[in-house]
Formats: structure tokens, sequence, C-alpha cells
């Protein structure tokens, strides 16, 4: 009986000891993997950072050959719009694309929130791969990686943190989701301009450059020690700096209940826009069920600006003032022409993109001028030079 129980003793011991072992070697083979994670996500910024200063190289040598800025458009515009030519920033065009269809929010936000628009949309394109990562996508619309709840609205999804001594680990957290794109970006610019004064180094009266925001944000906003530095990359990479200051216009004339029209209703008019991406064309349509090419830009005038527009291309081309390519604003109204007759219409975002309901069979996107190029732009939004 006594040689039974030291037995017994015995290999309680070793089993003891080998679960001991056991979870030895698991963290140990656990702390190598956040490590190894850590390594790849950090060298993973540094190639961002790296490939942006590239492309910012790339575009300084585009503008010194062309001799123009690169916040403008070629000049080559003389007797016909066909003369058009887009300056390319780099040639990454999704986030060209991204850039162009959340540019004027981020410009208008910023303004009035007194941060850097340049260092928003920075951000957005490096926490939501220029909207492309399933957070950033309908239905949830993150564009920031932000986490908690929006309106009582969240969605769990597997993230690694940083435990505070450079060891990651993954966990399932819940990260705000948003009806709109538009909703994540005023939902990030009132996190940064918080009561709590977390982010008060990165608002533009305390930071005197994007540079200091940005520095502002690491250690802050993300714990990657190159954060900083791929924000300032991505910010030189498509000279996003041309969004910190104000529209040198404003837009005139009043909404159906006899308000005067604000630069936010301008901006709205880019939200209201790309909310339909993805919506169905429907030859007739003129509902957020399906629309065709005419129907879509008359919805977006009417729930914007209170703005009547006729119902189809053909009697649309004949409102406003006809405007050259190279005096481009986004929510001038683009019409395509073949054989004499005017065929299709879309509505102009910025930077050489459009937004439109292409044909049947199709859905509402973004499409570049090279794609399929306009004939001829007119302009319905009444606008008036900022002294």
């Amino acid at each position: 009986a006594v040689s039974d129980k030291s037995g017994k003793k015995a290999t309680a011991k070793a089993k003891a000891a080998d679960e001991t072992t056991a979870a030895t070697e698991d963290k140990a083979a656990k702390a190598k993997h956040a490590k190894k994670d850590k390594a790849a996500k950090e060298e993973a910024y540094k190639k961002a950072a790296k490939e942006y200063a590239e492309q910012a190289a790339a575009r300084a040598d585009l503008d010194a050959a062309t001799a123009v800025k690169s916040s403008t458009y070629d000049s080559s515009y003389v007797s016909s719009n066909q003369g058009y030519t887009r300056i390319k920033y780099t040639a990454n065009l999704s986030t060209e694309m991204f850039i162009a269809s959340i540019g004027e929010q981020a410009r208008q936000i910023c303004q009035e929130k007194n941060l850097y628009a340049s260092v928003m949309i920075a951000q957005a394109i490096i926490e939501s791969d220029s909207g492309n990562s399933g957070l950033a996508k309908a239905p949830y619309n993150n564009l920031f990686g932000i986490k908690g709840s929006y309106q009582g609205k969240s969605v769990t999804m597997s993230t690694q943190e940083d435990n505070g001594k450079g060891h990651l680990y993954t966990i399932d957290s819940a990260f705000r989701a948003y009806d709109t794109q538009a909703d994540s970006l005023a939902d990030y610019a009132d996190l940064l301009r918080g009561d709590m004064g977390h982010y008060y180094n990165a608002w533009k009266e305390n930071a005197a450059t994007y540079e200091d925001a940005a520095r502002a944000l690491q250690g802050t906003y993300a714990t990657s020690t190159v954060y900083a530095d791929s924000i300032c990359a991505v910010i030189e990479a498509y000279d996003l700096t041309r969004y910190d200051e104000a529209l040198d216009f404003t837009i005139t004339g009043k909404n159906a209940d006899g308000e005067d029209l604000t630069m936010d209703d301008y901006a709205q008019l880019q939200a209201n826009a790309v909310s339909f991406l993805g919506t169905p064309y429907v030859w007739g349509g003129t509902t957020p069920d399906g629309f065709d090419c005419s129907g879509f830009v008359q919805y977006l005038y009417k729930q914007t600006f209170g703005i009547e527009l006729s119902r189809t291309t053909y009697t649309q081309q004949n409102e406003g003032e006809e405007v050259a390519f190279k005096d481009l604003q986004m929510g001038d109204l683009l019409f395509f022409a073949e054989g004499g007759s005017t065929e299709h219409v879309a509505m102009y975002l910025g930077d050489g993109f459009y937004i439109h309901a292409p044909e049947p069979g199709d859905s509402i996107k973004i499409t570049d001028m090279e794609s399929f190029t306009p004939t001829f732009a007119k302009r319905i939004i009444q606008t008036e030079a900022v002294a």
C-alpha cells in the first residue's frame, strides 16, 4: 500500500512537471509568435512609408517635367475638353479614388474642428487600406479602426494589442459601426477634439504643422513606432496638404426651405453620392432602390440642395453653365456624347474621378476620366469667389 501510494505520488509529480514544461514551452511559443507578429507589423509600416516616399519622389519628378503644381490639372485645355489630362499623384489608382471620395468631406469637417484634413485622410488610408478593409466597407463603414459602439451599433472582430512591453496578443474587440462613411469621418473628428484632451497636441492650434500633428498621434492613437512617418509619407505622396486650406469659393443660393446653402451642404453632396456606391443600375430608376444615370444626379441635387433638375440626360445637358475640364469642381455634371447625341451623365468628385450609374447589370461606382472620358461639363451649383 505504501509502495502504491508512493508510485501515485511520483506519477502525479511527473505529470505536474510535464504540465509545467508544456506551459513554459507554450508561453515561449506565444512570446516568439507575438514577437514575430510585431516585427512583421513594424516591417509593414516601414514598407508603406518607403513606398509612399518613393511615390512622392516620382510625383515630384512629374511636377518638374510638366512645370505645374501637383494640386492643379494640366493646362492643355484649348478649345475642346478632350484635351483634359489628369495629374497622377501615384500609380495607386485605388487610393487616389478613395481620396476623391472623401476629400471635400474631410476638408469641411476639419475646417470646422480645426484639425489637419491631410492627417485625417492619411490615417483613413492607412487604417482602412484605402477603404478596402472589411471593417471600412458597408455595413460597418469604420475608416479609422475606432473601437466601441456608435449610437448602439458595433461589430466584433479580431485585433492585435500591445501589452505595453512590446508584446502583441490577439483578442476579439468591438468596433464602432456606422451607417455611412460620412458618420465615420465626423466621429473621428469628434474623437480627436474630445473633452478629455487625449489628442490635444494634434489640434491645429497646438500643432504648427501636419508633421507635429502626426507625431502627436504616435503612441496615443497607434503604438507603432513608425506611425508618424507613415502618415507623413502618405501626405507627401498624395499632396494631401491641399485639403488643409479652405476652398477659394463658396456656394450661393437657397434650399427648398428658403435657407442659404452652405459649404456643409456642398460637402454633404459628396457624402450623399458615395453613400450609394454599389446601388444597382435600374433603367428609369430614381430612388435608392435603383438609379439610372440621370435619375441618380437628379436625386442627389434634390436631396442635398433642394434643386430640381429635369429628369433626362437630354434635358439636364441644357441646365447650368458650361465649364472647362481644367476648372472642374466637385459636384459638376459630366456629359458623354456619341454620334451627336448625349447619352450619359455623371457627377465629378475630384482629382479626375467621377461617380455615376453606368449601365444595366452594373451598379453605382467611381471611374477615372481616362478610362471613360466625358465630352463636356456643366456647373449647376452657383458659386462666388472668397475674397
